[in-house]
């Protein structure tokens, strides 16, 4: 508890119980400054409110594992809150301080080493474009985000009201009276498979809302992903495909890029049963989908 009220203090918060009304003026400027920049984000991340979901996705996709586990995200819906989940090994102090800011992450060291494609700080903040208040339970931290409280999109509150299920990063969603909760399930049960294809980790995805649904990547031996998808306990669609990858060296004198010499091109081939190509329409990749193109290939 001692980091969330810490956190409290740097927002300025903690004047507002020992100063009743005398806060300094120029603090509550700034503030709602700050409450502006975090709506405006917010609303400005993306268009449709089901994307906020790729932005859990790609941290799933960048956490860390236990190596007895199959990394899996959980996506359930009852009445009016959502919860997602995920079996990574956790929050630190360093993350709980990064999803309570705008801009910060744990993960620009790392991403000399390894392919982020996810920010903790400001991706989650898309979450609110659905969210009137977001609970997080985490290893031994327990807190929310109230939107309409003060700095509600960074300021967290210590908050034991669900209880922690260990082994399991929990995201509780009451979502705001103007969301259609019916469409958004709808749009989240319609996830691909392929959208597991370029991930580095995340192997899969649990969707319990109007229907079951699961995507699952199995890599199969050699170069050969296996892709399927369930519906209520049913395989409905299997595809296989052919991978091929390659390091080449980036632009080295990109700000946002700044360390990353190298990156990761990935192409991967649907493929039958017996091994022969399939000529179809696919998607390309930044990661995550980003559109369909048919790409003449001799």
């Amino acid at each position: 508890m001692d980091i969330i009220q810490g956190i409290n203090r740097s927002h300025g918060l903690a004047e507002d119980q020992t100063q009743g009304s005398n806060v300094d003026p120029v603090v509550v400027a700034l503030r709602g400054k700050l409450e502006r920049a975090c709506e405006r984000l917010s609303k400005d991340l993306y268009n449709n409110q089901s994307h906020f979901i790729l932005e859990f996705v790609q941290n799933a996709d960048d956490n860390h594992y236990d190596s007895n586990v199959v990394p899996t995200l959980n996506l359930r819906m009852r009445d009016r809150e959502m919860a997602i989940e995920c079996n990574e090994k956790g929050f630190d102090e360093d993350n709980v301080k990064a999803i309570c800011d705008i801009g910060a992450s744990t993960k620009a060291k790392a991403k000399k080493v390894e392919g982020y494609i996810g920010e903790k700080g400001i991706g989650f903040k898309a979450v609110f474009v659905v969210a009137q208040q977001v609970h997080v339970a985490s290893r031994h931290f327990m807190f929310r985000f109230d939107r309409d409280g003060t700095l509600g999109m960074i300021n967290p509150i210590w908050d034991t009201s669900y209880p922690i299920n260990h082994g399991w990063t929990t995201f509780r969603l009451e979502l705001a009276p103007v969301v259609d909760r019916v469409g958004l399930e709808e749009q989240i049960g319609g996830i691909q498979p392929s959208l597991l294809l370029f991930l580095r980790k995340l192997r899969s995805i649990d969707i319990d809302m109007a229907s079951l649904v699961s995507v699952r990547r199995i890599d199969e031996s050699g170069d050969i992903i296996r892709l399927e998808r369930h519906e209520n306990y049913n395989c409905v669609s299997t595809r296989r495909y052919f991978v091929v990858k390659r390091i080449v060296n980036t632009y080295a004198h990109e700000e946002k890029r700044r360390g990353i010499d190298q990156s990761e091109i990935v192409l991967a081939f649907p493929i039958n049963n017996d091994g022969q190509p399939e000529i179809t329409q696919q998607y390309v990749h930044a990661f995550l989908p980003v559109a369909a193109y048919g790409l003449n290939v001799c």
